[in-house]
């Protein structure tokens, strides 16, 4: 089964994943808090509103994952990531490691408080292996009839949150 990048069902995936292999809690130990990560609206890849992922983790267990409206990933973050789609699916693919990212001001800090972020910001460097387990397609990947659909089904689930 495909997963399209950014959707409910990739998320999930990416949660099962981490669930799944001791060596994620084991890196994220560190971690205790909500990273929430919004990845701004992009029209040119079916993407009509901005997205806030949200994972709860406390010492490493991850406790709660997906994606939320704008009021609760703003009310739940302890640190709130905002960047561009381009950034985060480089982030998550592993082409660009989150601290590079984020020191080169491609990812920035809404929310919460720097000194507690760079003292985790190191595992970050894991976060490509979770999302990349699971073969995924992206939106700037899609012909124009799957953009199409990808773009309705992305405008349905949003809407709920």
């Amino acid at each position: 089964m495909t997963l399209y990048a950014l959707t409910p069902e990739w998320q999930k995936a990416a949660a099962k994943v981490y669930r799944e292999d001791p060596t994620f809690e084991r890196t994220f130990t560190k971690v205790n808090g909500t990273p929430v990560m919004l990845i701004q609206a992009n029209k040119s890849v079916g993407m009509e509103n901005d997205l806030y992922l949200i994972n709860r983790v406390e010492k490493g267990v991850l406790l709660e994952d997906g994606f939320v409206s704008k009021e609760e990933g703003e009310k739940k973050a302890t640190w709130l990531l905002s960047g561009s789609y381009e950034t985060w699916k480089n982030v998550f693919t592993g082409k660009k490691v989150f601290i590079e990212a984020f020191l080169g001001g491609e990812i920035r800090l809404k929310k919460g408080e720097f000194a507690a972020l760079m003292k985790i910001a190191a595992q970050g460097t894991k976060l490509a292996e979770i999302f990349t387990r699971n073969e995924a397609v992206w939106p700037d990947e899609l012909s124009k009839d799957e953009l199409e659909k990808y773009r309705k089904n992305h405008l349905e689930w949003t809407k709920a949150l």
